[in-house]
């Protein structure tokens, strides 16, 4: 799963902000935890912290639902749940991709995110994967900072990066990793800032 932080960075971005409001799981397609498995939300003991709250801030909430991942959620485990994914888009009007590009899951049928039909990210949502709770901007109010933090610590073990923006790094030079195992690395940095292993 954290190998392809940075590859898929600006895929899984633009998945998420092409993605609709939660509907409701399609039973032809294979079970995979979903939010409605949840307990219901508590309110609050600060009646004035969820009367601040506005109503954008509670679309994109809902707007949020799916299945979660987590840190040391494995390659395979990851790509099973796109298949999911994708296997409800296909089902539910969802177009093929005609121009090659990223891959998401592991069958070859490539998915025209952007051509599908809003009802088919409206059905599918709820079984959409979403980076962990600790990896996401909306989530996590330390991101950036510990996005920073990950990338000092890829730099303290040989990597010659910088970060360009919260979420992506670059090399520093054309020597790039210099033989280094760039994905242990950064799994390593990354279960160690965000993850809070030591």
């Amino acid at each position: 799963m954290l190998r392809k932080l940075v590859p898929v960075a600006v895929p899984i971005a633009a998945i998420l902000f092409l993605s609709a409001c939660a509907g409701t799981p399609d039973a032809a397609t294979p079970d995979a935890a979903t939010p409605q498995n949840a307990p219901p939300p508590t309110a609050t003991q600060d009646g004035a912290k969820a009367a601040a709250q506005d109503g954008a801030k509670a679309a994109a909430q809902v707007a949020d639902t799916g299945v979660r991942l987590r840190l040391d959620t494995t390659d395979a485990e990851e790509a099973r749940l796109w298949e999911v994914w994708k296997t409800c888009m296909f089902a539910n009007g969802g177009q093929d991709l005609t121009d090659p590009g990223p891959q998401i899951g592991t069958s070859n049928r490539m998915l025209d995110v952007e051509g599908s039909p809003k009802a088919a990210h409206e059905k599918c949502q709820p079984k959409k994967p979403l980076p962990p709770v600790e990896l996401d901007e909306k989530t996590n109010p330390r991101y950036a900072e510990q996005w920073k933090e990950m990338v000092q610590c890829l730099r303290k073990n040989g990597l010659k990066v910088s970060t360009t923006k919260p979420g992506e790094w670059t090399y520093d030079d054309q020597d790039g990793d210099s033989g280094i195992d760039v994905e242990a690395l950064q799994d390593r940095c990354t279960l160690k800032v965000f993850g809070g292993r030591k």
